[in-house]
C-alpha cells in the first residue's frame, strides 16, 4: 500500500515538472528569420477583391458589369461590333477610341402597384472623371475638406436623400460639366423605342413643371423645346423598333453636357455553309451543348447637344421627391459615401 501511495505522488510530481518547465520549448524567432511554421496567433488576413460582375438583384438581367468601355466622346460617335460580355479591367485602354468607365450604383425599375420589373439601370462614371465628383460631393458638405468623416458623410447621406435639396444639389454637381456619365438600360422584358423614350419624357415634362412653377425660367426657351424634338427624334424615325430583353441603351453625357444615345444589339452569328445538305448531316451526340456565338453590335443613334436634356434624364434617377429607380438610388448613394470617406483623388467608386 505504501508503494503504490509513493507511485502515485512520484507521478504527479513528474507532470508537474513538464508543465512547468517545458521539456520540449519552441526555440525563440530570430528578428527576420523565417522559421517556415505558419502559426495563427490572429484571424487570417482577408483581401477584398472585387467582383468584375455587380448584382442586380433580379434573376431575369442578373449582373451588371463593373466596368464598360464606351466610345470616346471627345472622338465623335463611332459604330462597329464589340465581343460579346467585353468588359476590360481596371487600368487597361480598351480599343481605341473608348473610354473605361466605372459603375457607380444600380437599381430596378419597376412600375404599378404590383412592382412589375422593366429595365435594370445603372449610372457609370469615367475614371478620369471620378476625382471631379469626389471633390464636389466632399464641399457640398465642407468647402475646405479633402475628405468627410462619419458625421459628415452621415449628413451627405441626407441631403443626397432629401426631396428638394438632392436635386439641388446634383444639378449643381452636373452642370458644373467635366463629369462623363453613362446611363446604361437593359429592359428586363421585351419593349421598344417609344416606350422609353415615353416613360423619359414624362418624366423631363415633371421636372420642367416643377421648376416653372417655382418661379425658374431655364426651361422656358424655345431653345429648350427644341432640344426635347430633338431628344424625342433620337427614339424615332428609323429607330422605332424593338429593344428586346437583355439588350442594351446608352446615354451618354460628355464633360461638356452633350448627349449621345447608342443601341447595344446581340446579333447571332451565321454558321459556316456545308458542303453537305443539312438533311444528310449525322446529328450532334445527345451530350453535346449546342450553343450559338453571338456578338454585340454597338449602334449610334443620335445625340442632343444642349446639356439640359442630358442633367434632366440623370436628375430623374438621382434627385427629388420621386426618382425613377429608388433602388438606384440608394445604390448610388452609397458609392458616393464611399467615394467621400478617402481623400480626393485617391479612390475609385466601389459597389459592392
Amino acid at each position: 500500500m505504501k508503494l503504490y501511495t509513493f507511485l502515485i505522488l512520484a507521478t504527479g510530481a513528474a507532470m508537474v515538472i513538464t508543465v512547468k518547465s517545458d521539456l520540449f520549448p519552441i526555440p525563440p524567432e530570430k528578428p527576420g528569420a523565417s522559421s517556415g511554421t505558419v502559426r495563427l496567433d490572429a484571424p487570417p488576413l482577408e483581401l477584398a477583391v472585387q467582383s468584375s460582375e455587380v448584382q442586380t438583384g433580379t434573376s431575369t438581367i442578373p449582373t451588371f458589369p463593373r466596368y464598360i468601355s464606351l466610345p470616346s466622346q471627345d472622338v465623335g460617335a463611332p459604330t462597329g461590333a464589340l465581343p460579346a460580355g467585353t468588359a476590360p479591367g481596371p487600368g487597361t485602354t480598351g480599343q481605341e477610341g473608348l473610354e473605361e468607365y466605372q459603375l457607380l450604383g444600380l437599381g430596378i425599375r419597376t412600375v404599378s402597384f404590383l412592382g412589375i420589373q422593366v429595365y435594370v439601370v445603372g449610372l457609370y462614371v469615367a475614371l478620369p472623371d471620378i476625382a471631379t465628383l469626389q471633390e464636389r460631393l466632399i464641399r457640398t458638405v465642407d468647402p475646405v475638406a479633402t475628405t468627410l468623416v462619419p458625421a459628415e458623410r452621415s449628413k451627405l447621406y441626407d441631403l443626397l436623400h432629401d426631396p428638394s435639396k438632392s436635386e439641388e444639389i446634383w444639378s449643381s454637381i452636373i452642370k458644373s460639366g467635366n463629369i462623363r456619365t453613362a446611363i446604361r438600360i437593359v429592359p428586363t422584358r421585351n419593349t421598344d423605342f417609344g416606350h422609353l423614350r415615353d416613360g423619359w419624357l414624362r418624366g423631363i415634362t415633371g421636372k420642367t413643371q416643377i421648376a416653372n412653377a417655382n418661379g425658374s425660367t431655364e426651361f422656358l426657351d424655345d431653345a429648350f423645346g427644341q432640344s426635347v424634338s430633338e431628344f424625342k427624334t433620337i427614339f424615332g424615325g428609323t429607330n422605332k423598333g424593338k429593344v428586346p430583353k437583355g439588350e442594351t441603351l446608352l446615354l451618354l453625357r460628355n464633360k461638356k453636357g452633350e448627349l449621345q444615345a447608342y443601341h447595344e444589339e446581340i446579333k447571332t452569328l451565321k454558321s459556316k455553309s456545308s458542303d453537305t445538305p443539312s438533311d444528310q448531316l449525322p446529328p450532334p451526340p445527345p451530350s453535346q451543348k449546342q450553343t450559338k456565338k453571338t456578338k454585340i453590335q454597338r449602334s449610334f443613334l443620335g445625340e442632343v447637344k444642349d446639356e439640359r436634356i442630358s442633367r434632366l434624364l440623370l436628375l430623374l434617377y438621382l434627385g427629388g421627391k420621386n426618382v425613377s429607380s429608388e433602388g438606384a438610388r440608394d445604390s448610388v448613394v452609397d458609392g458616393c459615401l464611399e467615394l467621400v470617406e478617402r481623400p480626393v483623388g485617391t479612390v475609385e467608386a466601389q459597389v459592392v
